[in-house]
């Protein structure tokens, strides 16, 4: 899917790297080039980059009596969570605790209004929290809590943006 990176040397042919198996990455299309007794699985990694529901469907390329044959083999069907932050809509203090989700082991930059506030780094299973100080806080201002996420392959990821209000003054009613 075009909201995909593929991971480069992720190929795998049964339970071993690709070794000698070239493969050809061109835009969102990878050839696999396989002996004609090819019998083992092939698998391959991408990072998914927005959220969605996607099947990306598998073809073998063959040529049989002089003809070549484009046969569907299979889809892989999954569906992604757009990467999550959570941020208080209101607060009395400066201090604010952000958390969220994102692909797992990634390091998560937090922004007020374009600057940054905080840094962690996600858990194995994408789930990260922060404790961050709002910037420039006074009465009544508003601030638009963001995460720029960088996966341990280095593609960059920005999750929605929140709006949380400073107010000195404000008691939460339970």
């Amino acid at each position: 899917p075009e909201s995909a990176v593929f991971v480069d040397n992720s190929v795998m042919v049964g339970a071993i790297n690709t070794g000698g198996y070239s493969y050809i990455l061109e835009g969102n299309r990878l050839t696999i080039s396989l002996p004609s007794n090819y019998t083992e699985r092939v698998r391959f990694c991408i990072i998914p980059t927005e959220g969605g529901s996607y099947a990306p469907t598998a073809f073998a390329q063959f040529t049989i009596d002089g003809k070549e044959v484009l046969q569907p083999i299979g889809s892989a069907h999954y569906t992604i969570k757009d990467l999550s932050i959570e941020v208080l809509s209101i607060s009395a203090k400066t201090t604010i605790p952000v958390s969220g989700t994102a692909i797992g082991q990634s390091t998560i930059q937090i922004y007020d209004n374009d600057v940054l506030i905080g840094e962690t780094t996600s858990l194995a299973n994408g789930v990260w929290n922060a404790t961050c100080e709002l910037h420039e806080p006074y009465n009544l201002s508003k601030h638009r809590i963001h995460a720029k996420v960088t996966t341990k392959l280095g593609v960059e990821l920005i999750s929605e943006t929140k709006e949380c209000m400073y107010d000195m003054n404000y008691v939460q009613v339970s």
